[in-house]
């Protein structure tokens, strides 16, 4: 990675941004696109300064779906991404309200702490209130 880039952003970036630059490498190496898991909105904006300084393209996942953490995919100019390249997967629950409120932070908790899935694999959970 071109270290002088460092200097445009915080040291607290630099890790995410070496990430960022393994992955932007893997789409220059093999000119086929490249899809992160989810990312925060922060690392999304770093993402994508990136990839248009390396000249890649890219394409959020929250460009077709409302989400905090979004994928991203980078890919060479010749590529046309569509929702399917995202390959995220859309679950509903559906529960009776009689006895108790599900909150955004309890199917969050729930999600991470007693199922024990990691928050990078899924972007929000939307709640219909």
């Amino acid at each position: 990675m071109n270290k002088g880039i460092y200097q445009h952003f915080s040291i607290e970036d630099r890790p995410f941004l070496d990430k960022g630059m393994e992955w932007i490498k893997k789409v220059e190496d093999s000119y086929a696109p490249f899809l992160t898991p989810f990312i925060n909105p922060h690392q999304e904006k770093l993402l994508k300064i990136l990839a248009k300084t390396y000249g890649l393209a890219c394409s959020s996942s929250g460009e077709f779906v409302s989400s905090e953490y979004v994928r991203v995919l980078l890919y060479p100019d010749y590529f046309q991404p569509e929702f399917s390249d995202f390959e995220i997967s859309l679950q509903e629950i559906v529960y009776s309200n009689k006895f108790e409120y599900l909150t955004h932070a309890k199917i969050l908790g729930t999600v991470i702490n007693q199922l024990g899935i990691e928050r990078k694999l899924f972007g929000d959970i939307l709640v219909d209130e």
